[in-house]
């Protein structure tokens, strides 16, 4: 009975996460093992004119950050507590573009022709039920930083294609350490910035630095999700 309990605690624990159709693919061929999101307390009401300046640790041990908030003409450092929404040791299912065809779930990401595709309606992601999920993941590593302190190896750990960094270094002058960075943060640039909405650009972009939570996962099967092995 105690096993079953943990299962059964297992499974209703797991948490949804939401993926496009370009990340999902990379999953599914092995090119993506992080997943960088915005962190949720920079909401643009409490951040204007505030400067949040580093990420410390509290007395208590706890995830914590470093606000330098103007008042006046004075600056007060105050300490608020982090709340990621994932942990390291969480299991993920992922939410992808999905929709019913012949009574089956078929994915977006599968890029399979069908005969009478047009009746194929696709549904967004987030309207996924969980029932028809088919990518588990479990999450080995969560910390936060400036977006722009992704490293190269990172970069191609976020799903971008080797190619593309390739065809911008072939545009740099010459191949040197600087030009070869600057290739892989536009091609990373390019990515991110695509699934930023035009009305929070000056707050979430590439160009804007925001800090983020950046979130390692290894891809598992369904039983491993569901505790079946």
């Amino acid at each position: 009975m105690l096993v079953k309990e943990k299962k059964d605690r297992k499974v209703k624990n797991m948490k949804p996460i939401l993926f496009n159709t370009e990340m999902v693919k990379a999953i599914l061929e092995g090119r993506k093992t992080t997943t960088r999101r915005i962190a949720k307390w920079q909401r643009r009401e409490e951040f204007i004119n505030n400067n949040l300046s580093q990420c410390v640790a509290d007395k208590y041990g706890n995830d914590a950050y470093s606000l330098h908030q103007k008042i006046g003409d004075c600056w007060n450092e105050i300490t608020h507590p982090l709340k990621p929404d994932y942990k390291s040791g969480d299991i993920l299912y992922v939410r992808e573009a999905w929709a019913l065809y012949e009574d089956e779930y078929i994915y977006r990401a599968d890029s399979v022709l069908l005969d009478d595709w047009y009746r194929a309606c696709w549904h967004p992601s987030i309207h996924m039920p969980k029932k028809a999920a088919r990518l588990f993941l479990k999450v080995t590593d969560v910390r936060i930083e400036r977006l722009q302190n992704i490293s190269n190896d990172e970069i191609i750990n976020e799903g971008v294609r080797p190619g593309i960094v390739k065809h911008y270094e072939n545009q740099m002058p010459y191949e040197e350490t600087e030009n070869i960075r600057y290739a892989h943060e536009i091609a990373f640039a390019d990515l991110w910035n695509s699934t930023i909405k035009t009305g929070d650009y000056d707050l979430y972009s590439w160009e804007a630095n925001p800090w983020v939570w950046v979130i390692e996962f290894e891809r598992i099967s369904k039983e491993a999700a569901y505790g079946k092995s």
